[in-house]
């Protein structure tokens, strides 16, 4: 019979995740700073509008930073 072989795993799944948000967020705002930079900001508004047009012209449309 062989022994059974342990596996140490970091702390993963959708609670310890959100835990981790929650305590960026609080350590930011605690900080005053901000969570994301105003350029990767502007960078998820543009990929949510253009979602938008693909989805509305029926189309791909290519993302340029």
């Amino acid at each position: 019979m062989r022994e059974s072989e342990h596996v140490k795993l970091a702390p993963s799944g959708e609670v310890y995740e959100l835990t981790e948000q929650i305590r960026q967020t609080v350590e930011s705002i605690r900080d005053g700073r901000p969570l994301v930079s105003a350029e990767d900001s502007r960078k998820r508004v543009m990929c949510c509008l253009e979602a938008e047009r693909s989805i509305r012209e029926g189309r791909a449309i290519a993302l340029s930073f």
